[in-house]
Parts: structure tokens; C-alpha cells; sequence
């Protein structure tokens, strides 16, 4: 059924995450919007520094606006991969970014002021940590 409409869909969350690029603070690390490609974001997924991420996630549901963390522990520290044998610190850029992605709502339904207030109340609070 979603298919009829992917073009749409595709179209909308691209706009979504040109919006958040241009209008988020640069005090984070965004995801790149690369010309030679069309990258969909269905995630749209920051990096803040890990001591704040947490009570900004806290407060930022306060102010009704529901991230996630998708990926909080790395594929190799995961039960599923003990068999492999690795352990904490053999890949530590992983492990870094576990602890400092969120993602910010994002999906094609989301109206221009919703856009809006989760970008403003973002950039609010990201200004008192930092």
C-alpha cells in the first residue's frame, strides 16, 4: 500500500532532514545531506555529548517531543555476538557513538509547526548544557 506513495514518503522526510540540518544548533554532530545521493533519513540520528544525553532526552520528553536511542549497545557487545570473542574496546568508535546518538522524530506526517517547536525546544535546551 505504501508503495503507491514511496515517491511522497521519500520526498517528506528528505525535506524533514533539510529542514533539521539548516535549523539546528551546530553545537551537535548532524547527519550529512550528500548531493550525489538520496538518502532517505527514516531516522534522522544526532551525536551530543554522552553527559548530556540522557537529561536532554529526559527534558526534551518533557517538553513533549519523543526521541529514541535505536542502537544502545554496539552489535559486538550484544548477547548475539559473544561467540565472537570481542569485548569492550575493540571498537571504540562504536562504542562511543552508542552513547551519544538520539533520534529525533522524524516521519512524513510530521506537520511544519511540529517541525518547528522539535527543532526550537531542541536547540533550547541544547543551549543550557553546552
Amino acid at each position: 500500500i505504501k508503495l503507491k506513495n514511496i515517491e511522497f514518503l521519500t520526498k517528506r522526510y528528505i525535506e524533514i532532514a533539510k529542514f533539521y540540518n539548516k535549523n539546528l544548533t551546530n553545537k551537535i554532530r548532524k547527519p550529512l545531506i550528500r548531493k550525489e545521493y538520496r538518502d532517505v533519513y527514516h531516522n534522522y540520528v544526532i551525536q551530543v555529548p554522552s553527559k548530556i544525553r540522557n537529561r536532554l532526552q529526559k527534558d526534551l520528553l518533557t517538553n513533549g517531543v519523543d526521541t529514541k536511542i535505536h542502537y544502545p549497545i554496539p552489535l559486538h557487545l550484544q548477547e548475539c555476538s559473544k561467540n565472537l570473542g570481542y569485548k569492550k574496546g575493540d571498537f571504540p568508535v562504536s562504542e562511543k557513538l552508542a552513547t551519544s546518538m538520539i533520534s529525533l522524530p522524524i516521519y512524513p506526517f510530521l506537520e511544519k509547526e511540529e517541525i518547528e517547536y522539535i527543532a526550537y525546544k531542541f536547540n533550547v535546551l541544547i543551549d543550557k548544557y553546552l
